[in-house]
């Protein structure tokens, strides 16, 4: 009985260890995540990129309360917006981000066109560590996705 007893309390243990590290506040999205917007939802931004270092900026750019899910702590990252148009469909789209050596953000985004006609509005948002730059690189590349055989 003093066995089983034992083996209870440790169970029990455990859960509350589990339960107490996965209910930390520390939830934040970590420095490269990227989110792709399509369309209308950069529609009112002009072509080129923003540095977003608060939910308000965000607010302010985008004229929408930052997605709730997008826990980003701002006192360690930024958030770095970037908006085009290319007169092709778009079938994928890749973003990395990098600091230069004077701190200057560096946003590169690779395109996948697929050869369709239509004019597509494509944006991408990336999480940076948090820089005093307010300098922003935009390098876009355009691949062209290969035709069916």
């Amino acid at each position: 009985m003093h066995l089983i007893m034992k083996k209870l309390f440790f169970l029990l243990l455990m859960v509350v260890a589990v339960m107490l590290t996965a209910c930390h506040d520390d939830d934040s999205v970590s420095v490269g995540k990227v989110w792709v917007y399509y369309g209308y939802e950069v529609s009112r931004l002009d072509d080129g990129a923003y540095i977003i270092k608060s939910k308000e900026e965000y607010r302010q750019v985008m004229g929408t309360p930052m997605p709730g899910d997008w826990n980003i702590d701002f006192d360690k990252t930024a958030l770095v917006i970037a908006k085009g148009t290319v007169n092709q469909g778009i079938r994928g789209i890749k973003a990395e981000g990098i600091l230069g050596d004077d701190g200057e953000y560096i946003v590169n985004v690779t395109l996948t066109l697929n050869l369709t006609m239509p004019i597509e509005t494509w944006g991408i948002a990336i999480v940076m560590p948090r820089s005093s730059s307010s300098d922003v690189t935009l390098n876009v590349s355009h691949v062209n996705a290969s035709l069916p055989e």
